[in-house]
């Protein structure tokens, strides 16, 4: 009674010490808390020689502010206190006399059957589910990442329940009142009422949580993630010069495929990196030389027994003597077991020094923040709980930090579950849908939200919203999922990445990572370094408003109800607008029907019309459709013109698609571009024949000719161009049809875009689209009072026109466009200026316009 009338004052209570005991084989404790039995605590406790008993109703003697129930000597404690507006009820054996296999101790604790069924139901990195039926949810950095879950019930109230150890699951079942976290071993549960919500009942948990600060949390502020896994070290250092090059000054740059024996083989033999050690320290050279953050992967959670020194003394055991698994690489078809935690730290201080001389400001240590956690035995059947996980991986962050003499050098890991903020810096959030977590037939409606973001924003970066391939996933047992919707650099993923105020991540240096960097940095550096003040659904579940103390955001997923008009804006699905406090603005609109995309800041204007560019992978190839020869009857010789600045491997060869316009399946193949050795190893400029051979039994209509060159062992060439989403240049269009007499005929023109692009909402009609102050069907970044424009990499050709009385140069006249840098075939710029305006037509191909 006192620990719920001080939490109604808001004050604090320490009034309620209870020690509990009972006779015999089987402990056990039970309380009924709260107003109206509005939480029920049943504990099941075990000294390991019986089966679990949950035991209810003891009988309580009062004893001044204590209840005591003492029958034997002490071997339970439960404290039941307010704290800053949380009830905590906190369960604890320290005063039993343990054996070496742990017990006795608690096998589970958990809350009763609530009074109210729970309406909506928040929990893991960031889901919300309505009329949930059932559920549970394991923990683990990939499903329930957070200590803490909401309720929001029937009646209007609102609750986060939290523990302060990583939980075992949480368990929902509606049809009998259950929403409740599940755990066991010690534990402190805390209870956080609100009338305004759960993401009010959230952030009030945050200020109990206990959560610090850690060390390397503002080294990583403003920057963006660079995920790379390939292996081509000097390619790589290429590419980091190319991202400073274009402006990514602020990056975090992770190294993940570089271990001695391969990706995850014989860990923890790390050292030396696989290939050229002299190439792998340029690249480490070159990442420290531009001023980024440079991390690499590591492990030590998986111990594979082909490694030198493996020794089961050295891995965890389960309850029935046999070793824990881990990881099984199924590309050496090796299983790993999993590593005792308090016996890696020898092996990665070795580890972390050999290191030490590629100078890394930055780590990645795989798992610690992904696992689920279990208790564990050594080889000699001694028992440590899950947290005993926590405790020594915490230790293993700052002894790398000391080992590379970098005291603010940045911490991140798998997934991101919250158990280790404080030591960990930042977590590769993956970030799954509420239907990948749960099957779509037991709940109405559900939504991504920023829910781990509420209460640990400030303290820990979530990048993104986790690895673009995994994000994009519809089920655990795909591989992938349609990463052109939702995979990195979609607008899908900026929304996840916005709400939340995180980190942006993005793969190698390519166009999707220019982009990136262009549309989000700056918004994201003011989000981030500022608190998270609130959160709402705007209208429905799929549109959301975020406050920070730096800025808004607001998210449209509205996939039924489309567009969202907010003020002067168009938000289409997976739309949004954000503005900071410093001035600057990014947003994903409708501008004259057409998806398109824009980043402002001080000095610095990006707009993206969304033009046709592949995969836009940057490419020292290019290759244009000139013309078409259609006077035999059944054939169509393109005439296509390639810009070879770099020769072409060899193993490339040649192919042509022929797909229905506007739709996605292949009908026919034609006959691919005729290529001599000593052509594809010469610089210069080609001019070659597409040629398609048309059935006679070819329906009429309207085909595009898309073709390209591929490796028969790997992936299709990067080809500059009017490309689709993969990797094929556009060809034209070539129309079937019969005159009166019977006759066929064939035509051709230029252009012409299949179903996948129309999906993906690129500017097939190319548009000029009006952004205030520049128009164009083109994707490039202003730079005003200098007057440079700088396309995005692997663009083609654009037109441009920018207002100069809005850029500061009111009045003034164009002395002259010239291209910086421009290829070896780059067309002259072609421009003109009316009155204010100038219109530009530029191949871009060159790396920017001055």
């Amino acid at each position: 009674e006192k620990a719920f009338k001080a939490l109604k004052e808001g004050a604090d209570s320490r009034a309620g010490t209870y020690l509990l005991t009972a006779d015999g084989d089987a402990y056990g404790a039970g309380v009924e808390y709260g107003p109206a039995g509005l939480l029920d605590a049943v504990i099941a406790f075990t000294d390991g020689r019986s089966s679990s008993v949950a035991i209810r109703g003891f009988e309580l003697e009062v004893d001044g502010e204590a209840l005591t129930c003492l029958k034997s000597a002490p071997a339970v404690r439960g404290q039941v206190y307010a704290e800053q507006g949380a009830l905590k009820v906190a369960w604890d054996t320290r005063s039993a006399r343990k054996t070496s296999d742990g017990s006795p101790r608690f096998t589970r604790l958990t809350t009763g059957r609530a009074t109210h069924k729970a309406k909506r139901v928040y929990g893991g990195t960031g889901a919300v589910w309505e009329d949930l039926d059932r559920l549970k949810l394991l923990q683990s950095g990939f499903a329930l990442s957070t200590r803490h879950v909401g309720f929001e019930f029937t009646n209007g109230l609102a609750l986060v329940e939290a523990t302060d150890v990583p939980c075992d699951y949480l368990e929902v079942d509606t049809s009998n009142r259950i929403a409740r976290l599940v755990t066991h071993n010690d534990a402190v549960f805390a209870f956080v009422p609100s009338s305004r919500g759960a993401f009010d009942a959230a952030r009030r948990f945050a200020k109990v949580s206990g959560y610090k600060t850690s060390p390397g949390f503002k080294a990583m502020l403003g920057k963006t993630c660079i995920d790379d896994w390939s292996r081509e070290y000097l390619n790589q250092a290429a590419a980091l010069r190319m991202s400073k090059k274009y402006g990514l000054d602020h990056v975090l740059y992770l190294q993940h495929n570089w271990q001695r024996w391969g990706y995850d083989a014989r860990l923890p033999e790390v050292y030396p990196p696989k290939g050229d050690i002299a190439a792998f320290d340029e690249m480490a050279r070159t990442a420290n030389g531009l001023g980024y953050r440079f991390g690499i992967h590591d492990n030590y959670v998986d111990y594979y027994p082909d490694a030198a020194g493996f020794s089961y003394d050295l891995i965890c055991f389960k309850e029935d003597g046999t070793p824990l698994e881990a990881w099984y690489n199924p590309g050496p078809r090796s299983l790993s077991y999993r590593w005792l935690a308090h016996a890696i730290h020898p092996t990665l201080k070795r580890n972390q020094e050999l290191l030490k001389k590629h100078h890394p400001t930055a780590l990645f240590l795989d798992v610690f923040t992904a696992s689920n956690l279990k208790d564990y035995y050594d080889r000699n059947g001694v028992f440590y709980p899950k947290s005993r996980n926590v405790v020594e991986w915490r230790k293993a962050w700052n002894e790398s930090r000391e080992a590379y003499g970098v005291t603010d050098a940045i911490m991140v890991s798998e997934a991101g579950s919250d158990s280790q903020i404080g030591a960990i810096d930042a977590g590769q959030c993956d970030h799954f849908t509420p239907d990948y977590l749960a099957e779509k037939s037991v709940f109405s409606e559900g939504e991504r939200v920023p829910w781990h973001d509420t209460v640990s924003h400030g303290k820990m970066h979530l990048f993104g919203g986790g690895l673009g391939f995994r994000y994009s996933r519809a089920k655990p047992a795909d591989q992938t999922g349609d990463n052109g919707l939702h995979g990195y650099g979609t607008d899908d993923y900026f929304c996840t990445t916005l709400i939340g105020g995180r980190t942006p991540m993005a793969p190698s240096f390519s166009r999707l990572t220019v982009n990136t960097y262009w549309m989000l940095n700056g918004i994201c550096a003011e989000l981030a370094g500022s608190d998270f003040l609130d959160f709402e659904f705007a209208d429905g579940l799929h549109r959301q408003h975020a406050s920070f103390g730096g800025g808004e955001v607001w998210i449209n997923r509205d996939t039924k109800r489309g567009l969202w008009k907010l003020g002067g804006k168009l938000l289409p699905v997976y739309g949004f607008y954000a503005k900071t406090r410093g001035g600057k603005e990014a947003g994903v609109v409708s501008l004259d029907g057409q998806r398109a995309g824009f980043a402002r800041k001080p000095g610095l204007f990006y707009v993206d019309a969304r033009p046709l560019a592949g995969k836009g992978e940057v490419s020292g190839i290019s290759s244009r459709a000139l013309s078409a020869d259609c006077s035999k009857p059944d054939t169509v010789a393109v005439k296509t013109q390639w810009d070879i600045a770099k020769p072409i491997a060899p193993q490339f060869v040649s192919f042509t698609h022929v797909v229905p316009l506007g739709g996605t399946d292949i009908s026919m193949h034609g006959h691919g571009v005729k290529w001599t050795p000593e052509e594809k190893a010469t610089v210069g400029r080609y001019e070659k024949e597409v040629v398609v051979t048309v059935p006679k039994d070819v329906p009429d209509g309207e085909y595009a000719i898309l073709y390209g060159m591929f490796d028969p062992q790997g992936p299709r060439l990067s080809i500059r161009g009017m490309c689709d989403d993969e990797r094929r240049v556009y060809g034209g269009v070539m129309t079937v049809s019969h005159a009166a007499d019977g006759r066929r005929e064939l035509a051709w023109r230029a252009g012409g875009v299949t179903g996948r692009d129309r999906e993906l909402e690129f500017n097939v009609e190319r548009k000029m689209l009006d952004f205030g102050g520049i128009r164009t069907d083109g994707a490039f970044r202003f730079k005003h009072p200098e007057m440079v424009l700088t396309p995005l990499p692997a663009s083609g050709p654009i037109r441009a026109e920018i207002d100069l009385s809005k850029f500061g140069a009111a009045g003034r006249r164009m002395a002259a466009v010239e291209a910086v840098e421009p290829m070896k075939y780059a067309d002259v710029p072609v421009w003109r200026q009316e009155g204010e305006r100038v219109m530009l037509e530029l191949d871009c191909a060159a790396f920017a316009y001055q």
